[in-house]
């Protein structure tokens, strides 16, 4: 019995330690990094644009790890100038065990930027196919942030394509888009 309990409490003390090491790990290169976009490639961001990058810390390491993509991100947020203050604003939704604020909120790009690890910040543009200029992504963002969506812990990325049938108001249906 005193075994097994030493070696819970060997287990238990290693894992802890690891996730205070990592984590004091992770806030360093963050405190020190100085990372951010050149004038040239924020001439480029459109209202509209989606931004992508690998954040610092054990989740944002672990999405990358378990994504095992050629391109290291592990958030996503949609960028909005905001032409009332002059200013590019970064709308995004994070949980409240990594945030303040539980759901989409609403961040300066330059703090944006500096929460993401060097050279991992990728700009994405939609393509609309009548045209339609990209911000009105950045205007339906808007409509999640003012109604305080909260974050969806579930992951079930289905209900951001889930849209009212034309024959059945009382149901939902997966665009044929998507």
């Amino acid at each position: 019995m005193k075994r097994t309990l030493l070696a819970t409490l060997i287990i238990i003390s290693s894992i802890v330690l690891f996730l205070l090491t990592y984590d004091y790990r992770s806030e360093q290169e963050q405190f020190f990094s100085d990372y951010t976009l050149s004038s040239e490639e924020f001439d480029l961001i459109q209202d509209g644009d989606i931004i992508l990058r690998h954040g610092y810390g054990l989740v944002s390491d672990g999405i990358v790890e378990v994504l095992r993509e050629d391109w290291h991100v592990s958030h996503s947020a949609i960028l909005w100038k905001d032409t009332l203050n002059n200013k590019i604003k970064v709308i995004h939704s994070v949980s409240q065990s990594l945030s303040e604020h539980d759901g989409v909120q609403v961040q300066s790009i330059d703090r944006f930027i500096r929460d993401s690890q060097e050279n991992s910040i990728i700009l994405v543009r939609f393509k609309a196919p009548n045209k339609k200029p990209t911000s009105c992504i950045s205007n339906r963002a808007q409509y999640y942030l003012e109604r305080q969506i909260p974050f969806d812990h579930s992951f079930n990325i289905c209900l951001l394509y889930t849209s009212p049938s034309p024959r059945d108001r009382t149901r939902s249906r997966m665009p044929s888009s998507a």
